[in-house]
Parts: C-alpha cells; structure tokens; sequence
C-alpha cells in the first residue's frame, strides 16, 4: 500500500538566505536554514553545509539531490 500524506506551510521568502549567499557568508546561512522544516531550506542547507569540504561543484550538487531523496 502507498500512502500520500500533504504537508502544508507557508512558503518563505529566501531574501535572508539569499543575502548571505550573496555576500559569500555560508555560516550564517547554514544558521538560516539547518532548523527550517521549508523543503526549500531543508535543500539549501544540504548544499552549503558542504561548500567548505566540498573540492568540486558536484559535490555540492550531489548533497542537495540526496537531499530530495530524503526528503
């Protein structure tokens, strides 16, 4: 049996995030991001927790596409 569950939540903007991306400031938003039940902060997360071990692009890509399957 398969069963589907909705989950609803009120999106939220990514401007906080985004700023700190921007800036290059990937601590603060792992600090943004690493408590939020957003799917879309969940995957950021994912892939800036990794931006300090990751060598390559892929690597980081890697981590946020394990992170939709997580999800």
């Amino acid at each position: 049996m398969v069963y589907l569950t909705r989950e609803t939540s009120q999106p939220q903007p990514l401007d906080e995030p985004g700023a700190g991306l921007s800036a290059g400031n990937f601590k603060q938003v792992v600090g943004l991001t690493q408590n939020s039940k957003a799917f879309d902060r969940t995957i950021l997360n994912y892939g800036v927790a990794r931006v300090a071990s990751a060598r390559r692009r892929d690597d980081i890509e890697k981590a946020m596409d394990e992170s939709l399957l997580r999800s």
